[in-house]
């Protein structure tokens, strides 16, 4: 805790909105980190100790800047998936064949079973279902996820991708949303959350996304009370990233002790 509380300094715990992606990323992956098993914990740090990170939840934002890099710009796909408007569930079918969310996820969880000290497995993999549970990366081409979906909020205009990878929440402090969802969180709500798998929980980015363009419809200008009823489910959906990628990783872990006894 140390160390986050560190690290947080160092990023000023109060940022710009712009820099939201980032903190909401450091965010999911510190929870997730404070969930998992000790010897998960071990096991993700020797792994990032054989990379050029210095932590698991910084480095979750890893992917974000490889991707703006040539050898990594064929990954840009990976961050999201699209789908028809009447779309109401969500599969590898709707890749293209350079990938999206729903087959770079399986992916990265295959690689990492292959070889656990993978570090660039483990940092997309924690990415990547980050960018599961934000609704906007779950969502149309026509508009490019929103990005083309103009608005005003509070006065500044903005679109609907931005609004909800940032503006929505504004600024807060890592440390007090941590804080927050281990104060609420429950054992039995946890273990409701990693039921499921990836195409389920991408259905409910998708649930989301659908009610976010209704209400766009209905209103291209918003202000507070907007952020009143959305904001609250963003969290949520950040927290329910953070408590499946420990599920995820804790799984992988486990898998790994099994396959070790067996042979």
């Amino acid at each position: 805790m140390l160390r986050l509380l560190t690290l947080l300094c160092a990023l000023g715990w109060l940022l710009p909105a712009t820099a939201f992606e980032a903190r909401a990323h450091i965010a999911i992956c510190e929870l997730s980190w404070q969930l998992l098993q000790k010897d998960t914990r071990q096991w993700l740090q020797q792994t990032i100790a054989g990379s050029p990170q210095t932590r698991f939840n910084s480095g979750c934002t890893w992917p974000d800047e490889a991707r703006r890099e040539r050898a990594w710009e064929h990954t840009a796909g990976w961050h999201y998936v699209n789908v028809p408007r009447r779309a109401t569930q969500v599969s590898a079918a709707d890749c293209p064949a350079s990938g999206c969310l729903m087959t770079a996820i399986p992916a990265m969880e295959k690689r990492l079973h292959n070889d656990p000290s993978d570090w660039q497995a483990l940092l997309f993999l924690a990415h990547l279902i980050a960018d599961l549970h934000q609704p906007l990366h779950v969502s149309f081409a026509d508009d490019r996820g929103g990005n083309r979906a103009r608005l005003t909020f509070n006065g500044e205009k903005t679109n609907l991708h931005r609004l909800w990878d940032g503006d929505l929440l504004g600024r807060y402090a890592i440390r007090q949303l941590l804080s927050d969802w281990q104060t609420q969180l429950t054992a039995e709500q946890k273990a409701h959350w990693c039921e499921g798998d990836i195409s389920a929980w991408a259905a409910e980015s998708l649930q989301l996304t659908h009610r976010i363009y209704h209400r766009y419809q209905q209103s291209q200008q918003e202000g507070s009370a907007y952020r009143d009823e959305f904001a609250p489910q963003l969290q949520q959906r950040m927290a329910r990233a953070g408590v499946r990628l420990s599920c995820i990783l804790d799984n992988l872990y486990a898998q790994r002790l099994k396959n070790g006894a067996a042979q």
